[in-house]
């Protein structure tokens, strides 16, 4: 079906996604609950053999800090949560930020339950435990919970120990 307007006079349309130019993407946080002093966070599951990231709402942390202005986060004793930064010194602003975690999940069907330690530097410090669920390989993909990104799999850690494979056998049975 032909249009009656000449084609000089027809209006292009954009297509595709538009968004209002006031609308902001800030990147969510994980959920963090206090029980009697202790900062949570329930990530749920993951999968086995991947690094996530984990983004922590700094504005959380500075509710414990209210007049520091850079705190330090050790992860010395963990196992599977490292902290994106090297120097691992945060400045807290008013504003808020956020907190890069990094998770490894190197074994299936385990429960990460590690002790993220943020302190001032003049003896005040807050535990933050980062809780997890690893599934078994091949038990399907979890959903992931705002605030928490795969960001690469960890292919040479992944074995094929567990299949059905006996080898070639010895060199003594060949004629």
């Amino acid at each position: 079906m032909e249009s009656k307007e000449p084609k000089e006079e027809r209006k292009k349309v954009k297509r595709g996604i538009s968004f209002a130019e006031d609308v902001e993407f800030t990147p969510k946080s994980v959920k963090i609950e206090e029980k009697s002093g202790i900062l949570e966070a329930h990530l749920g599951f993951a999968l086995p053999f991947m690094e996530y990231e984990v983004r922590v709402s700094l504005a959380d942390i500075r509710k414990h800090f209210p007049d520091t202005q850079s705190v330090e986060i050790s992860t010395s004793r963990c196992v599977y949560v490292k902290c994106h930064n090297q120097n691992h010194s945060v400045e807290l602003s008013d504003e808020g930020g956020l907190l890069y975690l990094h998770l490894h999940t190197l074994v299936e069907g385990v429960d990460v339950d590690e002790n993220v330690i943020v302190s001032d530097g003049n003896g005040k410090s807050v535990s933050l435990k980062v809780t997890a669920t690893i599934f078994h390989k091949n038990r399907g993909t979890p959903m992931l919970k705002d605030g928490i990104r795969c960001i690469s799999k960890h292919t040479e850690l992944e074995t094929d120990a567990e299949t059905d494979f006996e080898g070639f056998g010895s060199v003594e049975d060949d004629p």
